[in-house]
């Protein structure tokens, strides 16, 4: 099999953004986290109405989540600057789950002796970004401290075969150059769509 493991909670012991939507959505009702949620922005940011508007539709055809839910997941996915998102992600966590977030990280993700464990069974270990960013999302240099450190970290166990699954499907030109140049094998993404270069389908 092959495990997509992002390298930042194996390494640093931090949780990652996606994991604490998750743990947030599950810890109160949904109109009690969307009203913090709007607090939070109206208290630390400058945003005019409109620009909310954009967030309240969901860009799934046939998507089965509540209103509250797509305007809060598509927020804090993608809200202004990962900077800005991490603030109001950050501050949920704390109100709504723990305020250790190192002792919860080490109880939930894999450490690197399991990693290698995984690997000795003989599975590939694949890259999923350091922080499983979504790239689409991310400054240049953001997308490539993502690449650069899973490209490092997956070396480590499997450096012939180089894969790559792009956190929430979300890819860049810039991130299809990148991993070409380290000369990775192929990347997946949950986009079937790809308009560019033939020659770059693979990743």
């Amino acid at each position: 099999a092959i495990f997509f493991i992002p390298s930042g909670p194996v390494l640093e012991r931090e949780m990652i953004d996606s994991h604490k939507i998750q743990f947030i959505l599950a810890s109160k009702s949904e109109d009690i986290i969307l009203s913090k949620l709007l607090k939070i922005i109206k208290k630390e940011f400058t945003v005019k109405d409109n620009y909310l508007e954009q967030f309240k539709k969901s860009k799934w055809q046939n998507n089965i989540w509540t209103y509250e839910m797509i305007f809060i997941t598509r927020i804090l996915r993608e809200f202004k600057t990962s900077s800005e998102r991490k603030i109001l992600i950050n501050k949920l966590f704390k109100k709504f789950v723990t305020k250790d977030e190192k002792d919860f990280a080490e109880n939930f993700y894999l450490n690197s002796q399991q990693v290698e464990e995984i690997s000795n069974m003989g599975h590939l270990i694949g890259g999923h970004g350091n922080k499983s960013m979504d790239l689409r999302y991310c400054t240049d240099s953001e997308v490539k401290n993502e690449i650069l450190s899973s490209d490092n970290f997956i070396s480590k166990f499997n450096s012939e075969i180089k894969l790559y699954a792009y956190a929430n499907g979300g890819f860049t030109y810039n991130a299809i150059s990148l991993l070409k140049k380290l000369n990775f094998n192929k990347a997946f993404t949950t986009n079937i769509k790809f308009n560019g270069p033939s020659d770059l389908k693979k990743y």
